[in-house]
């Protein structure tokens, strides 16, 4: 063959060659990459699972999903976080702000959806909610006002409340504005508060325990995947110290607490998968707005509630979405 036809024939094979490979690349399930705190996020999880078969996924089959938990350890989140880098995934599903910050670290290009309380725009992840202009989109867990109405509903429960501990992970990305909202919430309704720090759950004895010699009446938990994954421990803490708790997650009252008034966690995890069905199909997570919460439930432990001696008026059961007996 001619030289000049031979450097032809080389020059169409290596611009072929690319897509050769992205054909070869589109014959394969999209790899998705799912973080969480622990496996104990188990019906978000089936939101999130069920969300992808809406969209016409079958995990394993049509999509392969690389699942990472901490397991309540955060010194691991770099290396999981790392993990799903070195495996090309398509996409990143990440609960909680401490993944996305360790996620930042490492990708400006790979799309990340946050399922997370910290407000990405006051943390610097994106642009703004309605065009993130980044990588990152996602769902917002927390609005600024659910505190309130936490507050509220303990005010309702225990009427002579008028000392709330507030208890935050102080390693948790953006915690330091959702306590300035709380804080703020609670002298609307002549309320004074105290700031409890835990950043691991050995911590938790000797805070309550601090609580106690306090004389705290009540408690406001903050949103974090390590506290979540503690919740029972929370719960019981909270039962032995008699203090009426309020939640940000359904799954505390499960657990025994005595309220919760958040956002659907499944919900949420649904509406997420519907993310990564769009972002494989090639839209950017720049265009795709970070949404706020849609459905939000309260839920109330009558159980506790008797436990405590407390009387739950009959207009707070009413707007109930779960009432444990």
């Amino acid at each position: 063959m001619p030289l000049i036809g031979l450097a032809v024939v080389l020059a169409v094979g290596l611009a072929l060659a690319p897509l050769a490979v992205a054909a070869q690349q589109a014959g394969s399930p999209p790899k998705i990459g799912y973080l969480s705190n622990s496996a104990s996020y188990d019906a978000p999880d089936e939101g999130f699972f069920a969300g992808l078969r809406e969209h016409g996924y079958e995990p394993g089959r049509s999509i392969v999903v690389e699942s990472r938990y901490s397991g309540g350890r955060p010194e691991r989140i770099p290396e999981f976080a790392a993990d799903l880098i070195r495996l090309k995934c398509r996409v990143i599903v990440a609960w909680g702000p401490a993944f996305v910050a360790a996620i930042t670290k490492l990708t400006t290009t790979t799309p990340i959806i946050a399922l997370s309380s910290t407000d990405p725009v006051v943390h610097g992840w994106a642009v703004s909610l309605a065009r993130p202009g980044g990588n990152i989109t996602g769902f917002l867990l927390e609005a600024g006002e659910l505190n309130a109405k936490r507050f509220e509903l303990l005010k309702e429960a225990v009427p002579k409340l008028a000392y709330v501990a507030l208890l935050a992970n102080p390693t948790r990305p953006g915690v330091e504005a959702l306590v300035a909202e709380a804080r703020s919430a609670a002298r609307a309704l002549k309320l004074r508060t105290e700031l409890f720090n835990v950043s691991g759950p050995e911590q938790f004895e000797s805070v309550f325990a601090q609580m106690r010699r306090l004389r705290i009446e009540g408690l406001l938990v903050f949103p974090d995947p390590m506290f979540y994954g503690y919740r029972a421990e929370i719960v019981r803490h909270a039962a032995q110290n008699t203090l009426p708790a309020a939640y940000w997650a359904r799954a505390y009252v499960e657990s025994g607490g005595l309220l919760s008034y958040a956002a659907s966690l499944p919900e949420v995890a649904r509406r997420a998968a519907g993310y990564v069905d769009r972002i494989v199909k090639g839209e950017h997570p720049a265009d795709l707005p970070i949404q706020l919460p849609v459905k939000l439930e309260l839920a109330i432990n009558m159980k506790t509630a008797k436990t405590l001696g407390l009387t739950i008026p009959q207009s707070v059961l009413l707007r109930a979405d779960q009432v444990i007996e």
